[in-house]
């Protein structure tokens, strides 16, 4: 199925997770299998409130998703009815207790998981606080056991723990304020016996074939020494899953100033401009084939220093694309 979407409100985001089952919320080394690839600009983040980062607790609400850092370490929605199979998988068919009974969990995964699993939901401040985990943060500093950050990712990839809400502090007036808190629980306990009931109907290998991608499962639990889904090496297989740059996406988008960062993104991904220098060699400008020419040479994707900047710092490079030689006109205009 190709991720052919844009996400410009809360129910597109809705409509997303429901129809497609994973929505990795930031860019993977998968290119196209994003929330970050598929949504206008104006609503990825915004001074409003009113924006992708508010939305996940309401969205997680209304799809009853599991939301936590399933792939490569980053947060991503995933649907019930394919969390069931991503859980199996990942769990190898154990459930906490026996994957610590039979050495495969580490000692302080298991307190962590005990202390979730007790408490849940439980708010990630709440959780620090009562196991006595340390805080470093921009404001404050606690001093405490280490390494909550990676076995909360861990039981996370490994599917026995999820993000079940969002949780904003209010003002005086009512009004959120900062970032939303995550809350914590386990699968078990958010989706209960529709869960419980069904994660392991199936064996793990028959949940691993339920669906494949880019050469690869999505199911795929975490190996030990590699939590990543979706190796660099698997990329190449992905052509024609995925559809960043449909047509119809870049009429949606085309006054909204986001197509050529998806193009630079995507130079910088492949290491090339090739797609970018045929995009702009197929508007047929007058300038389009000067344009696409220069646009072979990776440097220029990126701005050149303005003039008056480096005659005030002569610590400044130009960029090579803009460099003498290369720029008269640049360079004439500048005097």
């Amino acid at each position: 199925m190709a991720y052919d979407f844009t996400v410009r409100t809360r129910q597109d985001l809705i409509d997303a997770v429901q129809e497609y089952g994973i929505v990795p919320y930031f860019s993977t080394s998968i290119p196209g299998f994003s929330l970050e690839e598929h949504c206008s600009s104006a609503v990825l983040f915004s001074d409003t409130g009113d924006d992708t980062w508010a939305w996940k607790g309401p969205v997680i609400r209304a799809t009853g998703c599991a939301y936590g850092k399933f792939f490569e370490k980053k947060s991503a929605y995933v649907s019930r009815e394919v969390f069931l199979d991503l859980a199996n998988y990942r769990r190898d068919g154990y459930d906490f207790d026996a994957r610590y009974d039979d050495g495969l969990a580490k000692f302080q995964d298991k307190q962590l998981f005990d202390l979730i699993d007790a408490n849940a939901p439980v708010l990630s401040k709440e959780l620090r606080r009562t196991g006595g985990y340390a805080y470093s943060g921009r404001w404050q500093k606690t001093e405490g056991t280490k390494g909550f950050d990676t076995s909360v990712t861990r039981l996370q990839e490994q599917c026995y723990v999820i993000i079940s809400d969002f949780v904003y502090t209010l003002d005086k007036h009512g009004n959120k304020r900062g970032w939303g808190v995550a809350e914590y629980s386990t699968p078990e306990k958010v989706m209960g016996k529709a869960f419980s009931d069904h994660v392991y109907r199936r064996t793990p290998a028959e949940s691993r074939e339920r669906t494949r991608f880019c050469g690869i499962s999505l199911y795929r639990p975490a190996p030990p020494r590699n939590l990543k889904l979706a190796p660099r090496r698997f990329v190449e297989n992905a052509p024609g899953l995925f559809l960043p740059h449909s047509p119809e996406r870049q009429r949606e988008l085309m006054f909204e100033g986001r197509r050529w960062y998806d193009l630079v993104r995507r130079s910088l991904r492949d290491g090339n401009t090739s797609v970018l220098a045929s995009a702009i060699s197929e508007k047929k400008m007058d300038a389009s084939a000067a344009a696409s020419q220069r646009l072979k040479k990776m440097d220029a994707i990126f701005w050149p220093y303005n003039l008056e900047e480096m005659r005030v710092n002569h610590s400044l490079v130009q960029n090579p694309a803009f460099s003498s030689g290369e720029n008269s006109s640049y360079s004439n205009t500048g005097k």
